[in-house]
Parts: structure tokens; C-alpha cells; sequence
């Protein structure tokens, strides 16, 4: 009975999931810097207060490669992709996040 329920519950899933993230928004302090699609692989600078921050974009991946602060914990935070997720790098103030997905800016819904 447990293996068929979890079965069940696999099967319904992707109905609670609805949406992916399809791209990404950079953002400097306040100010958003633009929003660009996971689907095009491309390399992108935001200016912060300590100079330019690299981001690649790659296999619907996003990544941060090389930023002007110390001691580089953003570019070792990995990537985001349409699973969601933020990378941050606190000292020169920019905010890479997941975009897309559900309109409503929910991750999932249970029911």
C-alpha cells in the first residue's frame, strides 16, 4: 500500500509544481538591471559599488564567474536555473534571482 501510494503521489506531482523559472533578473542595490531568458547562452556584467560582477549564462543555467569583492563566496555559491534559486554578492550589492514560472509568485501549491 505505502509503494502505491508513493507512486500515486509521483504521479501527481507536476500538477502542484506548475511552473519553472525561465530566466533570470540582476539587480544592483534597488535598481533591477534587466531580466534575460535561461535559453540563450551569454556572458553579462552589473556594475556595483565595487566594480563589475560577471555573469554566465549557460545550458539554462546561471552563474556568477568573477566579482571585484574579497573574498568571492558568490562566485563559489554554484548556479541557478529553472529550479529556482538567488545568487548574492553582498559586497558589491548584486542580486541574481530566478524570474518566471507561476504568475502568481508562488513556488508550489498544496492542496
Amino acid at each position: 500500500v505505502m509503494i502505491l501510494a508513493g507512486f500515486g503521489m509521483l504521479a501527481i506531482t507536476p500538477w502542484f509544481l506548475d511552473g519553472r523559472a525561465s530566466g533570470i533578473e540582476i539587480k544592483s542595490g534597488s535598481q533591477t538591471l534587466g531580466r534575460f531568458s535561461l535559453d540563450a547562452d551569454r556572458m553579462l556584467e552589473a556594475q556595483g559599488p565595487l566594480g563589475k560582477t560577471h555573469i554566465k549564462i549557460h545550458d539554462g543555467h546561471a552563474s556568477i564567474t568573477d566579482s571585484p569583492c574579497n573574498n568571492k563566496y558568490c562566485v563559489n555559491m554554484g548556479n541557478i536555473g529553472q529550479s529556482g534559486g538567488v545568487l548574492v554578492c553582498i559586497p558589491n550589492g548584486i542580486i541574481v534571482s530566478s524570474v518566471g514560472g507561476r504568475e502568481d509568485g508562488l513556488d508550489a501549491v498544496s492542496k
